[in-house]
């Protein structure tokens, strides 16, 4: 009997002994062997995957903000909306848009035409130039020399960029009518390739260096495809450089225009004083009803067809 009790004591012992084991030890397995259910926390925590749309926002804006060129046409939203809420410095390094500018210029039905001219260009006072031109929608024909549109590449090609026209002013402003038949050709090759390489655009007409003409060059120009352009209003700039001596050549004691329509006038945008009278003529011929126009847009308007070789001083009929 003592003997059988012994044995269902060990027995109830061992099942404890087994059971707070298990107890012990069943949570921990549970914990690392079960999948746990997910609930409202943990489904709160997790972070949706994005959808399309803004996959393909993400990848615009880092290809923004890495400032490559692989998405030059990207425009800004307006201020404020969250997929474009950059900082200043971001902004800065955002690749922008060529600024537009017209190429072509809608005539005022009834203004008087006149085509603006520059010589012997471009150089640094060039660009402010542009600035004012742009800035009132004013197209000019810039007769460049070729050593000049190699010394100031960038100016050249905003020129062109800028739907301007380009001339033929030589490689170097000699006098051609004192030069041989070989450097008169060379003169005009090296610039018309020099602009056409620096630009893109082949110069149109031909203006000799100090109006200087005789026989052979008119005989050149012409196997070349250049007519002669000149100027009917000589402001003398590169003379006497005075704002109020420029302005003289065009307007009278009382400000009033003297520029008749087809006139061609002459300035050198190579002196500060030349680009501030320039402005001022600008903005006295616009509020006059005067429209400003390219040589070659100026001839086509007056509906005269330029002859390579021929010399034109304006395009009044």
């Amino acid at each position: 009997m003592k003997d059988t009790y012994s044995a269902r004591t060990r027995t109830f012992l061992l099942f404890v002994i087994c059971a707070l084991l298990l107890t012990t030890l069943f949570p921990t397995y549970s914990a690392a062997t079960q999948e746990p259910h997910p609930t409202q926390e943990t489904q709160a925590t997790q972070e949706p995957l994005p959808t399309r749309e803004q996959q393909t926002m993400q990848r615009m804006r880092a290809a923004l903000l890495t400032n490559t060129q692989n998405t030059p046409s990207l425009q800004l939203r307006s201020e404020g909306d969250p997929m474009y809420d950059f900082s200043p410095e971001q902004r800065r390094s955002i690749p922008q848009r060529p600024r537009p500018v017209a190429t072509t210029v809608a005539p005022a039905p009834t203004g008087p035409f006149v085509a603006l001219t520059f010589d012997d260009g471009p150089s640094p006072h060039t660009e402010r130039l542009l600035d004012a031109l742009a800035a009132r929608n004013v197209p000019a024909t810039f007769y460049v020399l070729g050593s000049q549109v190699n010394r100031h590449p960038h100016i050249a090609a905003r020129i062109a960029a800028e739907g301007h026209e380009l001339g033929n002013h030589t490689q170097n402003h000699r006098d051609l009518s004192r030069q041989s038949v070989a450097t008169i050709r060379n003169e005009l090759t090296l610039a018309q390739n020099t602009i056409f390489n620096t630009t893109g655009q082949r110069p149109a007409t031909l203006r000799p260096p100090y109006g200087a003409l005789n026989r052979t060059v008119r005989t050149i120009a012409g196997e070349m495809g250049y007519p002669i352009i000149l100027w009917s209003i000589d402001t003398r700039d590169w003379e006497r450089r005075n704002v109020q001596a420029i302005l003289s050549h065009m307007f009278d004691r009382n400000g009033r225009p003297t520029v008749r329509c087809g006139d061609i006038i002459l300035m050198h945008d190579v002196y500060p004083t030349t680009i501030d009278a320039a402005i001022i003529t600008v903005d006295r011929l616009l509020a006059a009803g005067y429209t400003f126009v390219t040589v070659s847009e100026l001839f086509e308007l007056r509906r005269i067809e330029p002859v390579p070789g021929q010399v034109y001083h304006h395009a009044r009929r």
